[in-house]
């Protein structure tokens, strides 16, 4: 009997005189024999192949698990043993060692400490080596077998790449506050202890759109106050400036979870952010540059979207020096920045360039984050032909990343939503309300992107009530656009003293956007024909055909001219804009 020792699943001749040295006078012979019975067949010099997996099955079936247990074991050894670049199969060692140790585990036999010891390292290099190729579930699933085997002594560093490996979500915080909860019991230094800490706090307030349990601010103090009590005795400055690019995050994660971050809490973090740029450029860590780089758009603040863009455009030029996480969300925060700013050709050249650096399983979180713009840009621009296609694709890229709670993919879903509602697709309505809901719910009620169920099950008090609390939306503002536009396509009013004080902060950041679309709602229920004469040009500075339509409509119908009326009902008709022609009085079967 013979285990694969190469990765497609191939044996050599070697192989089988390594599980048994017994059969060196009967091998050649026995595998000639069973190549004529065309139960194996040739597929190289002295390597072979099962004709069908199910003979390999049931060649196995007749080993008892005791004995395939130290097949593994020595099938393994043999391997790392016997070549040079054992790293380039390190997966298919890590992979016997492991079957030894579960097998023989399974049927209540002591396993030899150093068949586990090597299970784990072989288990964590391949580990290792997938992260280096950005293929993070893979990763992941390789440091969940480390930790179920290794020692105790070892698993606040497991759990620490772990962290690493699943790049956000509940499950990366989780894990990092794992290592620091062992690191702790166990006795390790402030530098294990501050890095696992500011990992913690650097994905629950960097990636908090993937966070389903938010923090609460007291329980955020906390682990800061215990990150900054670690900060004096820490000796690694790697591990000092992921504290100090941690901190730089805390106005974010205040300004999408909590309330808007003071003046002082803004400086404060920038000087972190600072401090660990400084740091990171010292070491020539690129990545950790982009983090902090990234930490620095923060305390800008929703207004200066110039210098965000500034920051992640500088991020974008670091190009194949950044890890692919890095360099996808560097490329998602400029296309995020076109987006606010109304330069959407921008927006989708960004989207598409960031999805092309990916492989299939490589940072599928990121990836979604990119390809999320792709339909908010296409939908803008009226190219509402591609934005299913698009939308789908971020599909495809959401159950790669086997992630439960995307909120940072929410807009690309919401916009081919609004294309779908326009057009009065049943199907296509049914299919992204499901997904939008389906997101926002795994949130908690007190998180704002929970409240945008509002958008998914087009509820108007709950939009409303989102205008209302509209400083929690003051870095999502993407998605306070399209509540806006929705309750006016919709004929809903909204609170007046709100949508001045809308208009005020937008025009003053050039949040065409934004601006557009607030005045378009101030113009429609007040009957202002300068609002609706300054929303239509600032669409018509974006190529926003969807919205010029309805401005020249809008704009026509308060002014009396018919000219206009009409250029708004034939881009309507060209878009198959049912929902707005029904509105405007177009009887459907003529459209």
């Amino acid at each position: 009997m013979s285990f694969p020792d190469r990765p497609d699943g191939s044996f050599r001749q070697a192989g089988v005189l390594a599980l048994d040295p017994g059969l060196h006078d009967e091998a050649e012979t026995s595998l000639s024999a069973l190549s004529d019975r065309d139960l194996l067949r040739p597929v190289g010099q002295d390597t072979f192949a099962f004709r069908h997996i199910l003979i390999r099955e049931v060649a196995n079936s007749t080993l008892t698990r005791s004995e395939r247990a130290s097949l593994h074991a020595s099938a393994a050894a043999w391997l790392e043993a016997g070549t040079d670049d054992a790293e380039a199969i390190a997966e298919l060692i890590a992979y016997h060692y492991r079957e030894a140790v579960t097998l023989r585990q399974e049927i209540g036999l002591p396993v030899e400490p150093e068949i586990k010891s090597r299970a784990v390292k072989w288990l964590t290099r391949a580990a290792e080596l997938a992260s280096a190729a950005a293929a993070n579930l893979e990763a992941s699933r390789h440091l969940r077998a480390a930790i179920e085997l290794a020692e105790k002594d070892e698993l606040p560093e497991l759990y620490l790449r772990l962290g690493g490996a699943y790049g956000g979500g509940d499950e990366g915080a989780s894990a990092y506050a794992e290592a620091y909860r062992l690191g702790l019991e166990l006795g390790r230094g402030p530098d294990l202890l501050l890095s696992a800490l500011s990992s913690e706090l650097g994905t629950v307030m960097r990636w908090h759109a993937s966070i389903a349990h938010q923090r609460t601010e007291a329980e955020i103090a906390t682990l800061r106050a215990r990150a900054a009590s670690l900060l004096e005795d820490a000796t690694e400055e790697r591990s000092r400036a992921m504290y100090y690019v941690s901190e730089g995050f805390y106005p974010f994660w205040l300004s999408n979870s909590v309330r808007v971050p003071t003046p002082e809490e803004n400086q404060r973090s920038e000087q972190h952010a600072r401090r660990g740029l400084e740091i990171a450029e010292r070491l020539g860590d690129a990545s950790l540059i982009s983090a902090a780089l990234d930490s620095l758009t923060t305390s800008a603040g929703f207004l200066d979207v110039a210098r965000i863009l500034e920051l992640s455009q500088r991020r974008v030029a670091m190009g194949d020096r950044l890890s692919l996480t890095e360099r996808l969300d560097a490329h998602q925060m400029v296309a995020w920045g076109n987006c606010l700013l109304g330069e959407y050709a921008d927006a989708a050249r960004l989207s598409r360039a960031g999805t092309s650096l990916v492989l299939p399983g490589q940072s599928s979180n990121f990836t979604l984050a990119v390809a999320s713009w792709l339909p908010v840009a296409l939908a803008q621009l009226g190219q509402w032909d591609d934005v299913n296609q698009a939308a789908e694709r971020a599909v495809a890229f959401w159950s790669e990343a086997d992630t439960p709670a995307p909120g940072f993919g929410l807009q690309g879903f919401l916009s081919a939503l609004w294309v779908a509602r326009a057009q009065r697709n049943r199907d296509q309505i049914d299919r992204w309300g499901e997904l939008s809901e389906r997101i926002a719910s795994r949130f908690e009620e007190s998180n704002p992107t929970h409240a945008l169920l509002a958008m998914a099950r087009l509820d108007f008090s709950g939009m409303a009530a989102i205008v209302s609390n509209r400083n929690r939306y003051s870095m999502r503002l993407q998605h306070m656009e399209r509540v806006v536009g929705t309750c006016v396509d919709h004929g809903q009013r909204l609170p007046l003293d709100a949508l001045n004080e809308m208009v005020e902060a937008s025009s003053r950041g050039d949040l065409r956007p934004l601006e557009a679309q607030v005045r378009r709602a101030r113009g429609v229920q007040e009957a202002r024909e300068d609002d609706l004469r300054t929303s239509l040009r600032l669409y018509q500075e974006m190529a926003a055909t969807p919205h010029i339509a309805r401005l020249e409509t809008e704009l026509g119908r308060l002014t009396g001219d018919d000219a206009l009326v009409q250029s708004g009902l034939r881009r309507l008709e060209a878009l198959d804009d049912l929902d707005q022609l029904s509105r405007a009085g177009v009887p459907l079967q003529e459209t």
